[in-house]
């Protein structure tokens, strides 16, 4: 049996299905990729029993009101390596596996607190963060697919997407009295996307020629906002306890474009193709609760360990992206959901001397995916990751830090790929998707520091 331009499209389609995931999701699956600021990021995020820094509000508003008197913060990362293989297809007994490597910037945060108040301390601050800057380009070509010796099929395509998102947010902190901290914070976040992604497809069959172009290209604006409040006791000196809760994310603009165009020639020559432009369709980017929990202890220009658990709410199924023409003209609307997720962080730091003081420290990052079922839809892959992180900090004066912070990360698990059944060597037209193995490898370099304005 000769590949036919249904056929063809199943291979594109499996292809685009592969090369445009992250947009459709409208979300990540994992919830610590990115750790805030330059304590908390070497110590492996374990800051919700200290948050004493100008980005503490980040995990604790409570944390801020037990900084400096004035204390302005900076952390930036440098660049992220992200190295990831999976399979994509397999058709007509071949496999097709894509591993990239990719290459770009990560996230920066800034961060200012003021204190004010004599007997009763309060504590007003600012911070924003930048989680990410990616910009993602790849491309494939498969010049013979040999399901029959009759065909010289070819298929190539592209993708291209960039990926922003930051958050920024105002913090309110009071010490009531020396063993509580209570604090509030209003937080905002953004994310910018834009894909582009094309499939080209040719075959030279005995009875004439075939070509078909499938094109996808999405945009989403998207812009929440959510509360964070925390509280922090310490019992006694040295030891502390953190509480945070964090809301659902509310969303404010939800604004998207999406263009799709199949454009081509069958056997015999005739056109076939459509498309369809919608510029005012509706995303969905939804984040639930959190609830953290922390505890830590530590001496001054000594030592200090904590320890923290998160759990992330579940989110019940929703659609990424609404329209009325979806489910109809051949829009299918795509789901989403999350499963409720417990990570930790473990974190230490150690001072050699006044001057000099190293931190490490763990932590899980688990998909907050479904795990993948065969002959499902998925687009989203369900990987746990694992990650360690070090620091070393140099004090140059009382008043100024300047640190060097290394994150490391990986993960195995699941995704799906998409395949065409052969039989004999001849693709026979049924088509269904797999579940195989993945892996993911993360480096991230970051530099910070702070400077305390008041001394």
């Amino acid at each position: 049996m000769n590949l036919s331009l249904p056929c063809l499209r199943i291979v594109a389609i499996a292809m685009i299905s592969f090369f445009a995931p992250t947009v459709e999701a409208g979300e990540e699956t994992h919830y610590q990729d990115h750790l805030v600021g330059e304590r908390a990021a070497a110590m492996g995020g374990a800051n919700i029993a200290m948050a004493d820094e100008a980005t503490g509000a980040h995990y604790n508003p409570a944390g801020i009101v037990g900084s400096g008197s004035t204390l302005l913060q900076v952390s930036m990362s440098a660049y992220k390596l992200q190295m990831t293989r999976a399979e994509i297809a397999r058709i007509c007994d071949q496999r097709y596996f894509d591993e990239r490597k990719d290459f770009f910037g990560f996230p920066a945060s800034l961060g200012f607190v003021t204190l004010f108040g004599d007997k009763i301390r309060h504590a007003l601050g600012l911070h924003a963060v930048i989680y990410s800057m990616s910009r993602g380009q790849s491309a494939f070509q498969i010049d013979r697919i040999p399901c029959d010796l009759n065909n010289n099929l070819t298929v190539g395509g592209s993708h291209f997407e960039i990926d922003r998102s930051m958050g920024w947010g105002m913090t309110y902190a009071i010490r009531p009295i020396p063993m509580l901290r209570i604090g509030l914070s209003i937080n905002f976040t953004l994310r910018s996307v834009s894909s582009a992604t094309s499939i080209t497809s040719a075959t030279n069959t005995a009875t004439g020629k075939s070509t078909q172009i499938e094109f996808l290209n999405l945009k989403a604006n998207l812009f929440n906002s959510h509360l964070r409040a925390g509280i922090l006791l310490e019992p006694f000196k040295g030891f502390s306890i953190g509480l945070s809760f964090s809301t659902p994310h509310f969303a404010l603009v939800r604004e998207g474009v999406i263009d799709t165009v199949m454009a081509g020639a069958d056997a015999q020559g005739n056109p076939v193709g459509g498309g369809v432009s919608l510029d005012d369709a509706t995303f969905n980017w939804k984040v639930p609760f959190v609830v953290a929990f922390g505890v830590a202890y530590q001496r001054k220009e000594s030592f200090a360990v904590a320890l923290d658990i998160k759990l992330h709410g579940p989110l019940a199924r929703y659609p990424v992206f609404t329209h009325s023409l979806f489910n109809t003209q051949g829009l299918t609307t795509v789901t989403n959901q999350r499963n409720l997720v417990v990570n930790f962080n473990i974190g230490g730091e150690f001072y050699l001397n006044p001057k000099w003081i190293l931190r490490a420290g763990f932590f899980s990052n688990f998909s907050s995916y479904p795990v993948l079922e065969k002959g499902a839809v998925q687009d989203q892959d369900h990987l746990h990751m694992y990650g360690v992180t070090f620091g070393g900090t140099y004090r140059s004066s009382d008043t100024g830090t300047l640190s060097l912070i290394l994150q490391a990360q990986y993960g195995t698990g699941q995704s799906m790929a998409s395949w065409l059944a052969s039989t004999g060597g001849n693709a026979d037209g049924s088509a269904s998707s797999e579940v195989v193995d993945a892996r993911d490898i993360s480096l991230v370099v970051s530099v910070g520091g702070s400077f305390d304005l008041s001394r």
